[in-house]
């Protein structure tokens, strides 16, 4: 569900008065994953778009220096029958599984999100072109950092992409 006024969504902040728990807390670690989820329909796990506009709408609130931005690092699978949910995949899961399938994977340049589909699946995934581009936001944002759920999941070369992007101060 989104917010008419501000167009973020609830399932992010709806239930939280950043403002109050920013007066409160040293920082806020803010999600920023599963636009779709496990039992939604199938897309990517998080749009560009609304990743920054959830990004925007935690620092207007609390300001840069108090949010910490979680950034996703795996997937979904829905499966052909409707109303099943998802199965989580991490990202070497999804490649293998699309070229077992004999898949091709497409990237959504407007979502700047990784999909393919196979036997009436649908998995959608993130990989180091969708990271990039999160990081991108993040950098132009500058938030007090990132948090990658859930580590383990992730294509290996994201982490030299943030490195590059956010180099360790000394």
């Amino acid at each position: 569900m989104l917010r008419l006024d501000v167009d973020v969504a609830e399932d992010v902040s709806g239930a939280y008065d950043y403002k109050e728990l920013g007066n409160n807390s040293d920082y806020l670690q803010i999600m920023t994953y599963d636009n779709h989820w496990s039992s939604s329909k199938p897309g990517p796990i998080t749009d560009i778009s609304w990743f920054e506009k959830n990004v925007k709408y935690a620092i207007d609130q609390v300001g840069a220096n108090k949010v910490i931005i979680g950034v996703s690092a795996y997937g979904y699978d829905w499966p052909a029958k409707e109303g099943e949910a998802a199965e989580t995949v991490r990202y070497v899961d999804a490649t293998t599984r699309a070229q077992k399938q004999g898949a091709t994977i497409e990237y959504d340049a407007t979502a700047q999100a990784p999909h393919f589909k196979y036997d009436g699946h649908e998995v959608w995934f993130e990989n180091d072109k969708s990271t990039a581009a999160k990081l991108d936001i993040l950098a132009k944002y500058q938030p007090a950092g990132i948090a990658i759920w859930r580590i383990g999941q992730e294509q290996p070369e994201i982490w030299s992409l943030i490195d590059q992007k956010f180099p360790k101060q000394q």
